[in-house]
């Protein structure tokens, strides 16, 4: 890696560890949990779903989202969730495929993530910025199974705290995409300070990291 990625990679690292919550308690951790599970049935989830697979009551939980940026989710006008932090069951760019399910992520970071909350394997289709070409991953929760094409990787910026949290979506998400391969990125990049690229290993193990710092308390495999 050059300096430039091993920087970015670093800031990278650090905003992932530290998250935008302004809490994250062991209840906080089995709702969103839940709610990611309940969600990738493919249908909006309510408040009555979550009070029901988790025990709390609706004030519990509300109380708990109240501790995730808005932006982090997204409710329908009767409050059901119909986004949570990456998982949406709206259409974007990037479609996640879970059991036949056609779901989709607010970027291709969500894809390498998700199946291990989800405990599942799951399909990611993108297209590449530069080259518009479609990339296919096949994703289980502990790695890559299948890649087309051979040599992805996947832009990464360091994070604004602040931003992230009025807008995650348009501070992180959009700038987080694959490319084909590296020559692809450079040629898209040219030259930018603004970010840079790591390889799908890379990703993964950054997604990893990511589940360790959001989860500390509550184990993926043993939650029912």
């Amino acid at each position: 890696m050059t300096q430039s990625t091993l920087d970015t990679r670093s800031e990278l690292e650090g905003f992932l560890s530290e998250g935008y919550l302004a809490a994250n308690p062991p209840e906080l951790q089995k709702l969103c949990i839940i709610a990611y599970r309940l969600l990738a049935r493919g249908k909006p989830v309510s408040l009555p779903e979550l009070a029901e697979a988790t025990s709390y009551t609706d004030q519990k939980i509300e109380e708990l989202i109240a501790l995730i940026p808005s932006s982090a989710y997204e409710r329908g006008s009767d409050g059901a969730f119909t986004g949570f932090i990456g998982l949406s069951i709206h259409k974007t760019a990037h479609e996640f495929t879970v059991a036949d399910r056609l779901l989709y992520t607010w970027c291709v970071f969500d894809a390498l993530f998700l199946p291990a909350i989800l405990r599942t394997d799951a399909l990611l289709s993108t297209a590449c910025p530069a080259t518009g070409r479609e990339i296919k991953i096949s994703i289980r929760p502990d790695g890559a199974a299948a890649v087309t094409p051979p040599n992805p990787v996947m832009s990464i910026i360091a994070p604004d705290h602040e931003a992230c949290c009025s807008d995650l979506r348009g501070a992180f998400c959009n700038h987080v995409n694959f490319f084909v391969d590296q020559s692809a990125y450079s040629q898209w990049n040219k030259g930018s300070n603004a970010g840079d690229a790591v390889s799908l290993d890379d990703a993964f193990a950054l997604a990893m990291r990511r589940n360790d710092a959001r989860f500390p308390d509550v184990k993926l495999g043993g939650l029912s």
